[in-house]
């Protein structure tokens, strides 16, 4: 397994619990994102390199949206205010029509799952 970047790290790391955590094996993975066998491994495991599309294609399969994953992952610090340069810039870009948040009720269980697992990885919980 290649060491990249913490955040890298952590985003790796998150996928495969949410791997786990829906009763997923990376086969099931694979299967569903119709790649070869072992993809979802090399993926996570840090054997090649992980791109945004590998991202946002697990989260297709998990049923999560990646603007929640993402928000939950690195959650704005309390002082950073929504003046700042960069959150003027992130409102301008930002597409005028979002797309449709997925109907899933079980979206929210598996998000409070997800913050107890990062909270515990980083020693809080």
């Amino acid at each position: 397994m290649s060491e990249g970047p913490p955040e890298v790290e952590r985003v790796r790391n998150a996928l495969d619990r949410l791997v786990r955590v829906a009763g997923l094996t990376y086969a099931d993975v694979d299967k569903r994102l119709a790649e070869g066998r072992g993809f979802t491994t090399r993926v996570l495991h840090g054997v090649v390199g992980l791109k945004l599309e590998h991202i946002i294609a697990i989260l297709k399969v998990l049923e999560i949206h990646p603007g929640d994953f993402f928000r939950l992952l690195f959650p704005r610090p309390a002082s950073q205010s929504g003046g700042s340069s960069i959150a003027r810039l992130l409102r301008l870009i930002q597409d005028p029509e979002p797309a449709e948040e997925p109907s899933n009720p079980d979206v929210e269980s598996l998000a409070r799952r997800i913050a107890e697992l990062l909270k515990k990885e980083s020693g809080q919980g």
